[in-house]
């Protein structure tokens, strides 16, 4: 009882030898009368030599179920069963090692090599057998369970018949016997049988209620064995429709995942597409822009080209014969003037400085002194030497006095 551990000291009596999760703790249901009684008889046959392997599996798993609660912990029979078969095994090891300790060492040694090197053999050929009759004994074991009970249950039906049968036929003789002797002897010994045949009957009636009682328990035992296959079955059964679901419901995820994926997928490539299309259409609208800039700009180079040639084309008109002779127009209604519309009206700073920026081809400095003598106030006296009243001399003097620092300040510039 104390290898098996069945006395619970938290509550010092025998108890469920089951494991609590709930409560992190052994169960503390007491253990009925006969299902303890049961157990200590198998604890017997357990501790018993020459038990095999196989039986011995079984004998425990018997008792683990004897030492467990109905209500919670059946369920835990087969862990109990293998670690007391640990327990087992390793007890019978201690014993051996200590019984070739006290023995003689050199007859001992040879023994003990033998012994154990067939008991070695032996545990690993019941092993082997062990692990390769493990499948098919799992499926015959509710099958032979169920007939060894049956069995037990007849050979105690026919044991408790026998009993009952031999005690009804001991107390006839019995009874007879005491008639006869009673027939001969006083009165008062006559009460005193009565009173034994009295106790007599007591104990067989508590004998014939014990094995009704033992009988009740054994038929209670394999109708919860019973119930207990039944509830594995079903959880069994359960757990098959649960793993069924749950792979339904992977590939159901899979499923969905590889349709959101391709999904994904085809809003991502529809995304480039269209960023493609948006970048081609910024390329071609940058490129249209480029164009239409550079083509308004050749029409300003063109533009201010033409001004120019008509700017000089002017200037070759007035002085046929240098920039020097004199001038006998009006030049006021001449287009010698530096301005896009080379009229003296539009004759502005801002225009004059446009219109010599815009000079076409390269402009030397050689080229622009020679335009700034041409607008010089000294030089340039000579545009305006006809005109007699003073007022337009002096707008002209301003004028040509404006165009000829705007070109020494563009001058400036370019030698810089």
């Amino acid at each position: 009882m104390e290898l098996f551990q069945l006395v619970n000291p938290d509550k010092s009596s025998i108890t469920c030898v089951g494991y609590a999760p709930s409560c992190g703790r052994r169960c503390r249901n007491p253990i009925a009368y006969h299902n303890v009684q049961a157990a200590k008889a198998l604890m017997r046959r357990v501790v018993r030599p020459g038990v095999s392997n196989t039986d011995l599996k079984e004998m425990l798993f018997d008792l683990a179920e004897y030492t467990l609660c109905r209500r919670y912990h059946q369920d835990q029979a087969k862990n109990v069963s293998n670690r007391w078969f640990a327990l087992v095994q390793r007890h019978r090891d201690d014993e051996d090692d200590h019984g070739s300790d006290t023995s003689d060492d050199d007859d001992n040694d040879s023994y003990d090599g033998a012994s154990s090197t067939s008991s070695s053999s032996d545990d690993s050929n019941d092993d082997d057998n062990d692990n390769a009759e493990e499948l098919r004994r799992r499926f015959d074991e509710l099958e032979t369970l169920q007939q060894e009970f049956e069995e037990l249950l007849q050979r105690q039906r026919q044991s408790l018949q026998d009993r009952m049968s031999r005690s009804t036929l001991t107390a006839q003789r019995r009874r007879s016997q005491e008639d006869r002797r009673l027939a001969s002897e006083p009165s008062h010994s006559r009460t005193t049988q009565e009173r034994r045949d009295n106790e007599e009957a007591l104990r067989n009636a508590e004998v014939v209620r014990q094995e009704t009682d033992f009988l009740a328990a054994q038929r209670a035992r394999e109708a919860a064995r019973e119930q207990l296959r039944c509830d594995r079955a079903e959880r069994a059964k359960q757990e098959e429709a649960r793993r069924q679901a749950q792979a339904k419901r992977e590939a159901e995820a899979k499923a969905n995942a590889k349709v959101k994926a391709e999904a994904e997928a085809e809003a991502e490539a529809e995304r480039l597409r269209k960023e493609e299309q948006e970048a081609e259409r910024a390329r071609l609208d940058h490129e249209r822009q480029a164009k239409e800039q550079k083509e308004q700009q050749q029409s300003r180079l063109s533009s201010w080209e033409i001004a120019w040639l008509r700017y000089e084309a002017a200037w070759a008109d007035i002085t046929p014969k240098g920039d020097t002779a004199a001038i006998d127009t009006d030049i006021r209604t001449s287009q010698i003037w530096p301005t896009k519309s080379g009229l003296f009206a539009s004759c502005c700073e801002e225009d004059v400085r446009a219109f010599f920026r815009c000079q076409p081809g390269d402009v030397s400095r050689r080229i622009l002194r020679r335009r700034a003598f041409r607008w010089h106030p000294d030089h340039a006296a000579r545009l305006f030497a006809y005109v007699a009243d003073e007022v337009v001399v002096g707008e002209l003097l301003k004028t040509v006095t404006m165009i000829s620092q705007v070109v020494i300040g563009i001058m400036g510039v370019a030698v810089q």
